[in-house]
């Protein structure tokens, strides 16, 4: 035992652990364990298993024994090492409301004034204590109460149990580091994991006993995770006696030494506090980061508060409104809708291929498609079919007055109107919204409506193209197709003609499908984007509505209540995020 010859407070690990002590005690104290899981040592067990005893030996310090009020109340007690003299200060933490309702954030009071003797603390405790269990009183009625003088005083208390805890925040030289909990009960652990078991009384148990008792402490039988230490605390004689605590601990170590068969044991209380110690502080550096992450999620879904000004809240949804809108529309908006606006136009597209001529040539009836190098994938569907001797009967029909050896232009002209008349209604079709439009939707459709409308009567009308190249090279490539099956029953002239569509086809093809889809996005999706927030504004800034723009916003008393309960959150969660800042944890 000469190891711990010296309080664990003097160690160098000791005055390391003190700071995530502080950062814990912190977070207790504004709360935080409201919002998260904190780390926490808590003592319990059956009355009488020498618990208040072991607290007093951890603490240095007495503590209420009174039947009446140490099982009634939860008592927290924050042990800290700093190189002053001994203080404590007793606080109350108010977590619930006088009918048991949990508050949306705990209030945390100083009860009295610093105590400077350790004989002060049991007196103030139970004054404490007394002052959580009678809410409707004001708890300082309670700081200079006299037991002694006042009648069956327990039986008058307004409340038998409070979830409202006690607070001893204990600092000095020869302090553990540690927050511990006295919880009034037993808590349920079936697995073991969590519960380090503790011997308080080992000096009653009976000599034939020991072995039974050994393979438990040595984890032979009824084993937990974190083990069982032995500790000897003081006999009731003793107690009646007032045993100070330097006499108990002195008695515990002769004890240990002199009895047998405790040797080469986890034996006294300064094994237990250096064990509890550091199980404390692995705890809080392991959830730290977790407790930081959650806070930061608890914040996240607190909805954000209603104005009190119903005009600055009609422009907050109205900016909210937009600002989903254009999310929703954006390369980075919401996969459905991307996803439907694309189906759509890849629909569109393979319809517009379906709408395509094959041009079929020869005795052996060759069919030539522009499409050849798989543009799109169309469904398998006949597509209309023009032979070379209708495209000599169409030149034939168009040549009129020209010289012999001229292809007339308006033989071309012909077979693209004729394959170019169902376009418009295509496009029309994948301006339609499956929902039901308003004004505005109404007028971005009916400008697109025209913007569509001019775009395929200008290609219908006039079939032209300023990329000579592309044509030239494509229809040179083409004919050279055409040549290279060895037809020579088709007349050159329908070859030629037949080559210049197929490469007109293929380039105009590309461009009216992605005039089409862009024209869709800019005139209708980007416009309504852009005009929805002027249209919603106008509710904001019209004067002439009929309606009082406050009847929009308006709640009922359990809804202004709810609101008001996610202020107060939110702020206590800003608190927690803060104080974690404090101690450099981001």
């Amino acid at each position: 035992m000469t190891q711990f010859s010296n309080t664990i407070a003097e160690t160098q690990y000791a005055k390391k652990a003190s700071h995530y002590i502080n950062i814990l005690n912190d977070l207790r104290r504004i709360g935080a364990h409201s919002a998260v899981d904190l780390p926490t040592i808590v003592f319990c067990g059956n009355q009488s298993a020498g618990k208040s005893s072991l607290l007093e030996a951890i603490s240095s310090v007495q503590l209420p024994r009174s039947d009446g009020t140490c099982t009634r109340c939860v008592m927290e007690l924050r042990l800290i090492e700093l190189e002053t003299e001994w203080s404590c200060q007793i606080s109350l933490r108010q977590e619930y409301d006088e009918i048991g309702n949990r508050l949306s954030q705990p209030i945390e009071a100083k009860f009295g004034s610093l105590i400077k003797s350790h004989k002060e603390v049991e007196l103030m405790a139970r004054r404490a204590q007394k002052a959580l269990l009678n809410p409707s009183k004001n708890s300082d009625d309670y700081l200079y109460w006299n037991f002694g003088a006042h009648y069956d005083d327990d039986a008058n208390n307004e409340l038998k149990f409070t979830k409202n805890v006690v607070c001893l925040e204990i600092k000095g030289k020869n302090v553990p580091n540690l927050s511990l909990i006295d919880l009034p009960g037993i808590i349920s652990d079936p697995a073991g994991r969590r519960t380090l078991g503790v011997l308080t009384k080992p000096d009653t148990i009976e000599a034939e006993t020991h072995d039974i008792w050994l393979k438990i402490l040595r984890g032979e039988s009824h084993k937990l995770s974190l083990g069982y230490y032995i500790v000897k605390n003081p006999s009731k004689i003793q107690l009646n006696n007032q045993i100070t605590f330097e006499e108990a601990r002195k008695d515990e170590e002769n004890f240990f030494k002199r009895e047998y068969p405790w040797k080469n044991l986890n034996l006294s209380v300064k094994r237990l506090q250096y064990k509890l110690s550091e199980l404390l502080i692995q705890a809080i550096r392991r959830n730290l980061p977790k407790i930081n992450k959650e806070i930061r999620r608890e914040l996240e879904n607190v909805p954000e508060q209603l104005s009190e000004n119903s005009k600055i809240e009609i422009y907050r949804m109205v900016k909210k409104c937009v600002n989903m809108i254009e999310k929703e529309t954006s390369s980075s908006g919401s996969y459905n809708l991307l996803q439907m606006i694309n189906t759509k136009f890849s629909e569109f597209n393979n319809n517009l291929c379906l709408s395509r001529p094959i041009f079929v040539i020869g005795k052996e009836s060759i069919k030539f498609d522009f499409l050849e190098d798989k543009l799109c994938n169309p469904q398998p569907i006949k597509l209309k079919e023009i032979t070379g001797k209708r495209v000599m009967e169409i030149i034939a029909n168009s040549r009129g007055r020209l010289i012999p050896g001229f292809i007339p232009y308006s033989s071309a002209i012909k077979i693209i109107k004729d394959t170019q008349i169902k376009w418009k209604s295509l496009s029309l079709g994948y301006v339609e919204m499956k929902i039901r439009a308003n004004k505005l939707l109404d007028n971005c459709k009916e400008i697109t409506l025209k913007y569509i409308d001019f775009i395929s009567e200008m290609e219908i009308n006039q079939p032209f193209t300023i990329d000579e190249k592309s044509i030239t090279i494509l229809k040179s490539s083409f004919l050279k197709k055409l040549y290279a099956t060895g037809e020579r029953s088709e007349p050159t002239d329908a070859l030629d003609i037949i080559a210049s569509l197929l490469a007109y086809f293929k380039i105009v093809f590309r461009r009216y499908a992605d005039t089409i889809a862009m024209t869709i996005v800019y005139a209708f999706i980007d416009e309504f984007t852009k005009r929805i927030e002027e249209k919603l504004m106008e509710i904001y800034v019209n004067e002439e509505e009929q309606f009082d723009i406050g009847e929009l916003v308006q709640e009922d008393h359990n809804v202004s209540f709810h609101r008001e309960d996610l202020r107060t959150r939110e702020k206590h969660l800003k608190n927690v995020l803060d104080s974690l800042k404090k101690f450099g944890i981001k």
